[in-house]
């Protein structure tokens, strides 16, 4: 079946009709996060997009290839801007293993945007799923599941509580720091001109010196007022193969007298996985297992830097409490390992902006961190 027929297939199938007043879903990001257990491409949008499975495409892959090829169309979907253009060139333009992903735009018969998969299945399993992130968009991802690493994981019983790359460490855990924004991206920008980038780079700096004079292997995302793009910090957290990983944030609201310290954790299991193609049911097990394990795993350590933030802070400050929540922060749902983000407080409130901006208080924020990490560690039993 030609490129033309398929989508013309497509159009009518799902008896799709657009009128000329009807609004375009905009492709606002294209993230691919590498890891040693599986990748992930997420695709942002404004809302949710039409996403359809193009008929089989077999017979456009060589003739005795292993590989398997799948296409997904989604009608009325356009690149948002320049920037969305380059994240999804920088995908197609990155070669991994076993399996590639390819976007494109496409103009005729039906305008959208194209995502093709090609993949051998005797070492890759693949998966997709929608979600909304923490601020609200809409996103389709993509996994692409190493069943080798998977079957050795199965090996090691699935344990992931210390590493999930079972690594026989030698000294205290190794732990990932991403202080948020940086370069061009500013984050949030606070009374007296603060910007967020600023705040999670001081208080992180006095994070890795609390932690490194314990003895704690520290690697960071950043070290300097530079951008690294979201799928970078998570692929060198992955590849480092850290024990933990956590991202410090500032946070902002429309509202000027909210306030408050808030910590994020990202769930993988409850997502509704749909499977590309077929696989047995064995290596959803083990997926869903990891899966589970992480999640737990992530909700213990994000309560422990919470409680513990709280705790320090509030000895000397009056402090509100905004809880753990869940969401899909795009900085943890690509990580291998245990990971939560904390919201150290509103800079769109004076109040807590002073706070943030003064480095005695910086200091209470970090002291909290390193006790949270350090109680996570020990309740299960790492230490």
């Amino acid at each position: 079946m030609k490129k033309v027929n398929r989508l013309l297939y497509l159009f009518l199938i799902n008896g799709l009709s657009f009128t000329a007043s009807y609004i375009p879903t905009q492709l606002t990001k294209v993230f691919y996060h590498q890891g040693m257990l599986g990748d992930k491409v997420v695709c942002y949008f404004d809302k949710t997009p039409l996403c359809n499975t193009l008929p089989n495409l077999q017979e456009e892959i060589a003739p005795g290839s292993a590989h398997k090829k799948v296409e997904f169309f989604l009608p009325m979907a356009i690149l948002a801007n320049n920037d969305a253009r380059k994240m999804m060139q920088k995908l197609n333009d990155t070669k991994r293993e076993h399996y590639r992903v390819k976007m494109s735009e496409e103009e005729k018969p039906v305008k959208g945007i194209k995502i093709s998969i090609e993949y051998n299945p005797q070492y890759i399993v693949c998966d997709y799923a929608t979600c909304d992130s923490i601020s609200n968009q809409k996103s389709l991802a993509f996994s692409f599941h190493n069943k080798k690493a998977l079957e050795a994981v199965q090996l090691h019983n699935g344990s992931i509580l210390r590493n999930a790359h079972h690594n026989i460490l030698k000294s205290k855990p190794h732990i990932m720091l991403d202080f948020g924004h940086g370069g061009e991206d500013a984050g949030k920008i606070g009374y007296y001109m603060i910007k967020e980038k600023d705040i999670n780079l001081q208080v992180g700096n006095k994070l890795a010196h609390l932690l490194k004079k314990k003895g704690y292997h520290v690697s960071l995302t950043r070290d300097t007022d530079v951008f690294v793009a979201l799928d970078e910090r998570t692929t060198k957290a992955n590849t480092m193969k850290v024990d933990l990983f956590l991202s410090l944030h500032a946070n902002g609201c429309s509202t000027p007298t909210v306030s408050g310290i808030e910590t994020y954790w990202s769930a993988r299991a409850p997502l509704a996985w749909k499977q590309v193609g077929t696989t047995s049911n064995s290596v959803q097990k083990i997926v869903a297992t990891l899966q589970q394990k992480l999640d737990t795993s992530s909700l213990s350590f994000a309560q422990a830097i919470h409680e513990n933030v709280i705790k320090t802070v509030s000895k000397n400050h009056p402090v509100n409490n905004r809880n753990v929540k869940q969401s899909v922060a795009q900085v943890l749902f690509g990580t291998d390992v245990p990971s939560a983000l904390i919201e150290m407080g509103f800079l769109t409130n004076q109040a807590e902006t002073s706070c943030l901006s003064n480095p005695s208080y910086q200091q209470l924020l970090a002291q909290g961190i390193v006790e949270g990490i350090e109680g996570y560690l020990e309740k299960n039993k790492i230490l």
